[in-house]
C-alpha cells in the first residue's frame, strides 16, 4: 500500500508540473499566422499595415513608415479546439513569433511587444473590450538581445509557458497583441505567429492516469483475496 500512495502522489505531481506539458501540441491557435493570406484575420491599428517578401521567411508584416508603431490582434475563440473545457482548472499558453531588425544604428529604440488578454465570456460572439484580463507588454527589445545581428531573423518565446495567465480558468476567448516600434531610418518585421496551449489537466492524461491507478488497486485486492 505504501508503494500505490508513493505512485499516486508521484503522478499527480507529475500533472500538476508544468514541464508536464511543455511540449507543444499540432493545433496552432492562431489563423494565417504566416500572413500568406494577406491581411486576413488580423486587425492592425496605427501607421500603416505592410506585408512583402522577406528574405527567408515569404511574406511578412512591416510598418510601412519609418519611426512609427504598429500593433497587429487576432482574437482566438478558444472552444473551436481540442482539450478546450470551462471545467478544468488551468491552461498553459505557448506564444512564438520570429523577429528581425534592418538596422540597430540609433541605438536601443526599435523593439516588439507582445500582449495577451483575455474574457471569461462563454458567449458565442466575439467580446467587447475593455478584456476581463491581460498579460501586460513584453518588450523585445533589439539592442538588448545578446548577440543579435541586424537583417537575421530570431524566434522569440515571449511567455515561456506562464502558469500564472491562467491559473485557476480556462479562458474562452484570447486576444493576441504584437506591436512594431521602429526607431528612425529601422525596419522591424515580424512573422510566423504561433499560439498552443495546453489544458491541465489533460484529459488524456488524467483518463490514463486514473485507469493506471484502478488497475494497480484492483490488483492489489484480488492479491489480498487470494493470499
Amino acid at each position: 500500500m505504501r508503494i500505490l500512495l508513493l505512485f499516486v502522489a508521484g503522478s499527480l505531481a507529475l500533472c500538476a508540473a508544468p514541464g508536464a506539458f511543455a511540449n507543444r501540441v499540432p493545433f496552432n491557435e492562431l489563423a494565417n499566422g504566416d500572413f500568406e493570406q494577406g491581411e486576413a484575420f488580423w486587425r492592425h491599428f496605427g501607421n500603416e499595415l505592410a506585408i512583402g517578401p522577406a528574405d527567408g521567411h515569404g511574406d511578412a508584416v512591416y510598418c510601412k513608415y519609418p519611426d512609427g508603431d504598429l500593433l497587429l490582434r487576432q482574437v482566438v475563440d478558444e472552444k473551436q479546439f481540442p482539450g478546450w473545457d470551462p471545467d478544468l482548472n488551468a491552461k498553459l499558453i505557448d506564444l512564438s513569433a520570429w523577429v528581425l531588425c534592418e538596422d540597430l544604428s540609433d541605438g536601443p529604440t526599435s523593439a516588439v511587444e507582445f500582449q495577451i488578454d483575455w474574457w471569461y465570456t462563454q458567449g458565442d460572439d466575439p467580446p467587447q473590450d475593455p478584456a476581463d484580463g491581460w498579460s501586460g507588454w513584453v518588450t523585445i527589445n533589439f539592442a538588448q538581445i545578446p548577440r543579435y545581428q541586424p537583417s537575421k531573423w530570431l524566434q522569440v518565446f515571449p511567455f515561456e509557458w506562464n502558469t500564472t495567465l491562467f491559473a485557476d480558468f480556462q479562458p474562452r476567448w484570447i486576444s493576441v497583441e504584437c506591436r512594431l516600434i521602429q526607431g528612425a531610418g529601422e525596419t522591424v518585421w515580424v512573422d510566423d505567429f504561433e499560439l498552443y496551449g495546453k489544458c491541465i489537466p489533460e484529459p488524456s492524461m488524467l483518463a490514463t492516469l486514473l485507469t493506471g491507478l484502478s488497475g494497480l488497486v484492483g490488483a492489489r485486492l484480488i492479491r489480498r483475496k487470494y493470499s
